[in-house]
């Protein structure tokens, strides 16, 4: 069960703070049984590299992880949740604008504002670059978040498009070969 439904019901879960950049840390709270930790970058000499491979090891291990972070940094945060943090921890909501900053950084279009590509004004944006990448002969292309996305972007003139990523793949593959093994086993 993932870690949001466990959030919704059921028993309290029990989380502790990881502050060590030692990967050895995931491994302690993991085998003491703990069901969720959170990867401290705000009171911790952590850094971003450290915070990401602490998260990627806690996904290995199947440790869910949140990761307390002091500000509202959208492409942290986008790092943070691509290496497989299941939430953010923000310490401090001042205002409205705040939270909303985090909700969008938080989620990818057309809900939030990673990737942006599907706002019709930065598409129309986009073309006007590919138009001049075009004539200077320049070839331009773009990473794509959606479908709705690479739909938008037909006729900007791309000359390629990047669709995934690996971690993306491999969870892609990895999953389907899960389930075809069991299907085998079955």
């Amino acid at each position: 069960m993932r870690l949001r439904e466990r959030l919704r019901g059921g028993a309290p879960l029990v989380g502790t703070f990881v502050k060590l950049a030692a990967l050895e840390s995931v491994d302690i709270v993991h085998s003491l049984g703990y069901d969720l930790a959170v990867i401290d970058g705000e009171h911790s000499q952590l850094d971003e590299g450290a915070i990401l491979a602490l998260v990627r090891h806690a996904g290995a291990r199947g440790l869910p992880t949140l990761v307390r972070t002091p500000s509202c940094d959208a492409g942290a945060i986008n790092r943070m949740l691509e290496a497989g943090a299941a939430g953010i921890q923000l310490s401090t909501l001042r205002a409205r604008r705040e939270r909303e900053a985090l909700v969008s950084a938080l989620r990818y279009p057309p809900d939030g504002r990673p990737g942006m590509l599907d706002d019709p004004r930065v598409a129309a944006r986009v073309s006007e670059i590919a138009s001049a990448a075009s004539r200077a002969g320049v070839a331009l292309g773009a990473w794509v978040p959606s479908l709705e996305a690479l739909v938008s972007l037909r006729t900007a003139g791309l000359r390629y498009v990047l669709v995934g990523s690996d971690l993306q793949l491999m969870r892609a593959g990895l999953a389907s070969l899960v389930v075809a093994a069991r299907s085998a086993l079955a």
